[in-house]
């Protein structure tokens, strides 16, 4: 048991250094100016996965096994990190520094030092939270059962995790979102359970981003005013504690963290909200590649935020037209969207009939 959860906590720790290194390598690559590590941390968890589905999906309709997804996906991560370090290696201590950030030091003595801690205990009070309520709904019959087949049979997708008998089509409305698959793959590197791995692992793991991304927003919209964000970051933890119902994102933070649809109520609605306000203020390369790169993965995660992207950049693209009169605008949005748009387009062909992906015996 104590091995198992020191194994999680690794696995936990190893998702988010990934996803700072993905997102720091972004920054670098594209932004002119400094951002801070939550960003970093947030965008590259949107850009990890986007990039996991462009190798997933190959492999997927070739029918190959998750063994060799696990090994190709495993030394392909460990040349990007290398290749991060590298293209940032001169920025390194810079970057270490912007990580602690939000630590405080020197300042034990002052009176606003629980205001800078307040966030991260609330971000451990939401992590014990969703890591001490246990709920079964049917559907995890479906996403867990997908990565437990996959696991045990060494198979991608292939396999109808509520019968257990070999599908005979892919089914695009799952295949095309590789989240889950990437559980079995992790499964697959670290020795996890599935159960280990969907409904403890990522829970934390998901946790964790939407208290950055909420501490990220209370930055953005409060400044330096320490006392703002916690309040910020509190009210929104109660917002999700007071508000769940069947049809708010809250009941998915908290009772179906390890589903896609949890990262997309959640994460990627406020995200998108984010750049849609970062582009408002000021129009900058940076924050469309970013934008880009956020559809994109949201679309990789979740089949539901395939709606969810194309509606809301659809509606920004509409607001920032009238607003500017410049029809370039609209091309920017729908390049952003047309991940979510060929998905889309895909599953629909796939439901006409038109587009089916036979499955080898």
């Amino acid at each position: 048991m104590w091995f198992d959860l020191i194994k999680a906590g690794v696995a936990a720790v190893l998702h988010l250094f990934l996803f700072w290194n993905f997102g720091s390598a972004f920054v670098c690559l594209f932004s002119k100016t400094a951002r801070t590590a939550q960003e970093r941390i947030v965008i590259g968890f949107f850009l990890y996965y986007a990039l996991f589905q462009v190798v997933t999906l190959p492999m997927m309709f070739a029918q190959r096994r998750l063994s060799e997804l696990a090994a190709l996906w495993g030394v392909l991560v460990v040349a990007a990190c290398a290749g991060s370090f590298y293209i940032r290696r001169k920025k390194a201590g810079g970057q270490l520094r912007v990580l602690g950030a939000g630590i405080p030091t020197g300042v034990w003595k002052e009176r606003l030092r629980f205001w800078r801690l307040a966030p991260v205990l609330i971000a451990l009070v939401h992590v014990a939270l969703v890591s001490a309520i246990y709920s079964s709904y049917w559907d995890a019959t479906y996403y867990v059962g997908n990565v437990s087949f996959s696991v045990y049979t060494d198979s991608i997708g292939t396999i109808d995790p509520l019968t257990g008998e070999l599908l005979s089509a892919f089914d695009l409305r799952h295949c095309l979102a590789t989240y889950h698959m990437h559980d079995a793959v992790v499964c697959r590197l670290l020795g996890l359970h599935p159960l280990i791995e969907t409904k403890t692992v990522m829970v934390i793991v998901v946790t964790i981003v939407l208290n950055l991304l909420y501490h990220r927003f209370g930055r953005f919209l409060f400044g330096k005013n320490d006392r703002a964000v916690a309040l910020f970051m509190g009210f929104s933890l109660l917002v999700n504690v007071c508000t769940y119902t069947a049809y708010t994102a809250s009941s998915f933070v908290l009772l179906r963290t390890y589903e896609g649809k949890a990262v997309t109520g959640a994460i990627t609605s406020m995200f998108l909200l984010y750049w849609f306000l970062q582009l408002s203020r000021k129009e900058e390369a940076y924050a469309w590649r970013a934008l880009f790169v956020t559809a994109w993965g949201a679309a990789a995660i979740s089949s539901s935020a395939w709606f969810l992207v194309i509606m809301s950049i659809g509606v920004f693209a509409l607001v920032r037209l009238i607003a500017s009169k410049r029809f370039r605008e609209l091309f920017w949005c729908g390049l952003c969207m047309a991940p979510a748009v060929a998905m889309l387009f895909g599953y629909l062909l796939n439901r006409l009939g038109l587009l089916v992906i036979p499955v080898r015996g």
